[in-house]
């Protein structure tokens, strides 16, 4: 959503391809977004994939933010890896930054 605004396209975003109810939680650098569902229905606290090279706009990932966080913290566990909504699969890894945060990393 802050994309479309910063590019002066909210009016075509807005109510087609996304929603103020729509939450980002996470994002790639390329663009992909992971968001969380706001709005009232089956989908409501489901983590949603947005990808706009892709043409996903709004598929259910997991069917809430705790199934996210268990699925990622078993792969980090066994290494098993992560399937995304286009069948890629990926894995987590955990780094440790110079000023002694740690992020996950997805490959």
């Amino acid at each position: 959503m802050a994309w479309s605004q910063e590019d002066d396209n909210a009016d075509f975003v807005v109510g087609r391809t996304a929603h103020v109810k729509w939450v980002p939680i996470s994002s790639t650098h390329v663009g992909t977004q992971l968001i969380v569902d706001h709005r009232e229905g089956p989908t409501y606290g489901a983590v949603l994939e947005i990808d706009q090279d892709l043409e996903l706009w709004g598929v259910v990932r997991w069917k809430s933010l705790s199934e996210m966080f268990q699925e990622t913290l078993e792969s980090l566990e066994t290494g098993r890896p992560v399937v995304t909504a286009i069948g890629r699969e990926i894995r987590p890894e955990t780094v440790r930054e110079p000023d002694g945060t740690s992020n996950v990393v997805w490959t």
